[in-house]
């Protein structure tokens, strides 16, 4: 999975993370930020040839009838862009 984390950090990713089920040992998934909608739309134009036969070589790792889950999951800001309590006080 490293070559994939290097693909998805050069094409704008960040936090990548691994993670592994503790309930399901054998389930494993892939976790990452991209900044913008627009960017994580990006992916696929900035997809090489390189970058398809290594998701081939990820997807042929996958066990059960089912093919693999994919979420999409939007970020929800909880903290005001400017909150008062994270400033220092004079």
């Amino acid at each position: 999975m490293s070559p994939r984390r290097r693909v998805r950090i050069r094409d704008g990713a960040q936090q990548w993370t691994l993670l592994r089920d503790l309930h399901r040992p054998g389930h494993w998934s892939e976790s990452y930020h991209v900044p913008t909608w627009g960017e994580y739309g990006r992916h696929d134009e900035r997809r090489t040839n390189a970058d398809a036969e290594l998701s081939d070589q990820i997807r042929r790792l996958h066990r059960g009838d089912a093919p693999p889950e994919l979420h999409r999951m939007i970020e929800r800001q909880t903290v005001p862009l400017r909150d008062d309590m994270l400033q220092k006080e004079t």
